[in-house]
This record gives C-alpha cells, sequence and structure tokens, in this order.
C-alpha cells in the first residue's frame, strides 16, 4: 500500500519491486477499495496488507475500514515492522483487522539497529499491545541470517513462550527463509542464507509435540508442549508452494503482480482505471493477470 517505510532493513526486497525510480503516485483509498470490489468477483475473500511500512499512510485505518467492511471478506490481516504497531493495535483491532503479521529478527538491540537502522523498544511495545486485545492471531516473523541469529531461536521461543502466558491473542513463530530476489544480489544471499529445513527441522521434530502442514501452501508447522505453533517458511524449496498459490499481488502503486519472484509479467490497472476503463475491462486486466499465475520454479529448478 506504499513504498515508504521507517526502517532500512539490510535484507528488505521491496515485495520484489526493484526500480523505485519508475514508481508512480500511490493508490488512493478509493482506488484500492474498487481493486478489492475487482477482486471479489474472482472469489477474493482474505486481503493482506503490506508496504514498505503501511502504518506510516496517514488514511491507513481508512483504507482498513473500507476493505473490512465489505461483505465477502473475511480475513483482514497487515504486515508490519512493529515501530508504530502500539499507537495503531487498538483502531486495527476496532475496524476489522483480523491478524497481524510482526518482524522480529533478533531480540538483542544492537543487532536490531544493524539489521533495520531503528530501535527494538518501540516495536517490543507494539507486540504487547497486540497481546492485550483478541485478534485472531499474531505471527512473529523472524528472518534467519547466517552467522547473525541462527543461536537466537531458542531465546525466540522462550520470549514467546513467555508471552503466551498472559496474552489474549493466539502467537505463531515463523522461520522465514532468505529469498533471492532481483533486489537482493547474489553475494547478499550467498553470505546470509540458511536453509531452515536442514538446520532448524531436526530440532523441532524433537522439541514437539505434534506437527502438521497448511493446507493452502504445505508450509510445514510444528506444535510445543508449550502450544507455540512453529511454521518453517521456505517458499524458494517449496514445489508445493507455488502449486497451491492462489494469491495475487497488488503493488502499492497499481500494478498487479501473479509472482512475487517475478518483475517481467506485471499488469497495469490503475493506470487505466484512472483513465475512465470500464468495470468489465478492469475485470478483464485481472483475468489476465490470474492467467501469467505459472509455478516460478518450473523455469528455476536447475538453475
Amino acid at each position: 500500500m506504499t513504498s515508504k517505510c521507517n526502517l532500512r532493513c539490510i535484507y528488505c526486497h521491496r515485495e520484489g519491486q526493484s526500480d523505485s525510480s519508475n514508481f508512480r503516485s500511490p493508490m488512493t483509498s478509493e482506488e484500492i477499495s474498487k481493486l478489492v470490489d475487482i477482486g471479489g468477483n474472482f472469489g477474493v475473500r482474505a486481503i493482506k496488507a503490506t508496504g514498505g511500512e503501511l502504518l506510516t499512510r496517514q488514511d491507513i485505518i481508512e483504507i482498513l475500514q473500507r476493505i473490512a467492511s465489505k461483505p465477502f471478506i473475511e480475513d483482514l490481516s497487515i504486515v508490519t515492522n512493529g515501530i508504530l504497531l502500539s499507537k495503531f493495535a487498538s483502531d486495527l483491532f476496532e475496524n476489522g483487522v483480523n491478524r497481524i503479521n510482526v518482524s522480529l529478527d533478533t531480540l538483542e538491540p544492537d543487532r536490531y539497529r544493524f539489521l533495520s537502522k531503528g530501535s527494538i523498544s518501540p516495536v517490543l511495545r507494539g507486540i504487547t499491545a497486540v497481546t492485550e486485545l483478541k485478534f485472531s492471531l499474531l505471527k512473529i516473523n523472524m528472518l534467519i541470517l547466517k552467522n547473525f541469529n541462527e543461536e537466537e531461536f531458542v531465546n525466540m521461543v522462550k520470549f514467546i513462550e513467555t508471552l503466551l502466558h498472559s496474552s489474549m491473542t493466539p502467537i505463531h513463530l515463523q522461520l522465514i527463509e532468505l529469498v533471492q530476489t532481483s533486489v537482493i544480489g547474489n553475494d547478499f544471499f550467498t553470505n546470509y542464507y540458511v536453509n531452515l529445513r536442514e538446520t532448524f527441522r531436526p530440532w523441532l521434530i524433537n522439541n514437539s509435540s505434534s506437527r502438521f502442514f497448511r493446507s493452502k501452501n504445505m508450509r510445514e508447522c510444528f506444535t510445543l508442549p508449550s502450544g507455540l505453533v512453529i511454521e518453517l517458511v521456505t517458499p524458494t524449496h517449496n514445489s508445493a508452494f507455488c502449486e497451491h498459490c492462489n494469491r495475487i499481488r497488488i503493488t502499492f502503486d497499481g500494478y498487479l503482480k501473479p509472482c512475487l519472484m517475478r518483475e517481467d509479467n506485471l499488469i497495469d490497472i490503475i493506470g487505466p482505471m484512472r483513465l475512465g476503463a470500464s468495470s468489465e475491462n478492469l475485470k478483464g486486466l485481472f483475468h489476465k493477470a490470474i492467467s501469467l499465475k505459472s509455478p516460478y520454479w518450473l523455469n528455476h529448478l536447475n538453475k
């Protein structure tokens, strides 16, 4: 919903958009609402709002309220870095947001500042604010980076388990594997990439009370005796991730993006909308974007 962010994380892939110099003006709340209506005609029932940092938009609560009020929307979630979360938590809850994903790769203040150029304190306050409300789910996103935060995994588990004792919102931990996109160079990927299945799956098998696979993307999940659910997010090494993908992305400046990992098949929909295209023509563009969805791994499996 915006390319602006109040952090500068060293691993940011900007939702797969590499050339910020070509960006147009962001979509307005009215345009976003109209696009959601078009998506509803194609079975869209869940919306995940991301950035940049979407909480930096002055009209973000209005946008989310518009989306949540649509009768066909069954689930509305956001992804945030948490810096402004304590300020917005109550408004998010009261205006229809069901789930929140917060990025927290480390509990060490100095490491956090190195990664993001920001302070960890407001993030922790934001997480606490969410636990005091009854959201459907809070997910802590922990991107694992080689020789940087691998050894913090157990401490992160203990931190979240402590939160669970008093939290009114269920909490999951997502371990996220570094994804190589056009924005993240080969050197960075090589220096920091960790295979999550090789590194963490043995520990999870030995320390979990049960495990299951999420039906939408066959993501492997482990439930610890404490009740904490840990998910392994490994899209680039999971062909089922593509096989079961039914997502369509909309960039903040109005392009339909069939695949996070590709930039060569974007469909402009806001341009025609701003020129007065009919609803039928806009539906045709949405249909075209869906038709361009193709498993990323088919062309990159052996590269």
